[in-house]
């Protein structure tokens, strides 16, 4: 459900996608949702996009954090 990751640096951008490839802003939404409820704050960007920006003071440590947050709560969307 995840069509592309983009972006430069620390600024990235990730689509979701149905399975015909088109944009799902409705599973974006959900996923944006998912991870704010789990302490992640992000961006919503396009129709179906959702931007991470950490700051640029980020710590290995906030960083993995903010990875493992978004992996459960992509697994949650399966």
């Amino acid at each position: 459900f995840i069509g592309d990751v983009r972006g430069r640096g620390l600024f990235i951008g990730i689509e979701f996608v149905k399975p015909d490839g088109s944009p799902d802003g409705a599973l974006r939404d959900r996923a944006s949702m998912a991870m704010f409820e789990k302490g992640l704050l992000n961006l919503d960007g396009g129709e179906a996009v959702i931007r991470i920006s950490p700051p640029l003071i980020l710590t290995r440590e906030e960083a993995a954090t903010g990875l493992e947050i978004m992996r459960e709560a992509l697994r949650e969307l399966k």
